[in-house]
C-alpha cells in the first residue's frame, strides 16, 4: 500500500493545487507596480543612481514595497491550508527570515548611497549565481566593493576587495553589486525578516530606496519560511 504525503494531496477547494503549490502561492508577496516619478540628479554626495535628465516616468516599485509585503507576515506568520491524509484541513503559520541576497544595479552608485556599515573582508567571493556558501561561522553578513570585472560569465565572475575604493565602477555581466549578505544563523534562531531589513536598511538605504527600474534582473534573495508551532 502507497503512502502518500499530505504534501501531494490537493486541497478541496483547489483540485489542481497540490499542498506544495498552495504554499508556494501563499508565501509568495504580489507586489503591485505603479508609475514612478523620475529621480532629481544630485551631486555625488546625493546618494542617487545616475540618471538621464530626459528619462520618463516609469512603471515599477521600489524595495521598501518588496519589504513592506512581508510586515504582517513578519509579525504573525503567513497561513498555509494544509490537507491532511485523513482529510482534514488545517492551517499552518511560516515566519519568513532573510537567507541570503544579492542586490545589482543597472547603473553606478555613489558611496554615500551605500552608507556606513561594517565592511567584512571575504576570503573567497563570487559574483551572482553562486551557490557555494561561505564556511566562516565568524561572520554573518558578507558586504564588498565590487572592484574588478570578468570577462567570463556571471556564473565565474570574481569580484575582488578594494580596500582603497569607496566606489564600485566597475561592472560584470550581472550589473553593479550594490549589496551582498549571507545568514549563517539557523532559520529558527533569526529575527523575522522585516525587523532584519529595517536594521540592514540603516546603513544601507538603497536596499529600501532602489526601484525596480533600477535593479539588474540578476538581482536575487532567499526567504526561508520555518513552521511557527505557536501559530493558531
Amino acid at each position: 500500500m502507497s503512502v502518500f504525503s499530505p504534501w501531494d494531496l490537493p486541497l478541496p477547494y483547489a483540485s489542481n493545487h497540490s499542498n506544495l503549490q498552495c504554499f508556494l502561492r501563499c508565501i509568495t508577496p504580489v507586489v503591485p507596480t505603479r508609475l514612478l516619478p523620475k529621480k532629481c540628479n544630485e551631486d555625488s554626495n546625493g546618494g542617487y543612481l545616475e540618471t538621464n535628465e530626459k528619462e520618463r516616468d516609469e512603471e515599477g516599485y521600489s524595495l521598501s514595497e518588496v519589504w513592506e509585503s512581508y510586515r504582517e507576515w513578519s509579525a504573525y506568520g503567513v497561513d498555509v491550508p494544509i490537507v491532511l491524509n485523513n482529510g482534514d484541513c488545517v492551517v499552518q503559520y511560516y515566519s519568513p527570515s532573510l537567507s541570503a541576497m544579492q542586490i545589482y544595479t543597472f547603473k553606478p552608485f555613489s558611496s554615500s548611497f551605500r552608507g556606513l556599515g561594517n565592511m567584512v573582508k571575504p576570503e573567497n567571493v563570487s559574483s551572482c549565481n553562486d551557490d557555494d556558501d561561505d564556511d566562516d561561522g565568524g561572520s554573518r553578513s558578507e558586504i564588498y566593493n565590487s572592484s574588478a570585472s570578468s570577462n567570463d560569465s556571471c556564473l565565474s565572475s570574481e569580484a575582488a576587495w578594494d580596500e582603497d575604493s569607496t566606489q564600485t565602477n566597475t561592472m560584470d555581466q550581472c550589473g553593479y553589486l550594490y549589496y551582498q549578505y549571507n545568514e549563517m544563523a539557523s532559520p529558527y534562531d533569526r529575527v523575522p525578516l522585516q525587523v532584519k531589513m529595517n536594521e540592514l536598511g540603516k546603513h544601507y538605504p538603497g536596499l529600501f530606496d532602489l526601484r525596480s527600474t533600477e535593479i539588474s534582473p540578476y538581482s536575487w534573495m532567499a526567504i526561508a519560511c520555518v513552521s511557527n508551532s505557536n501559530g493558531n
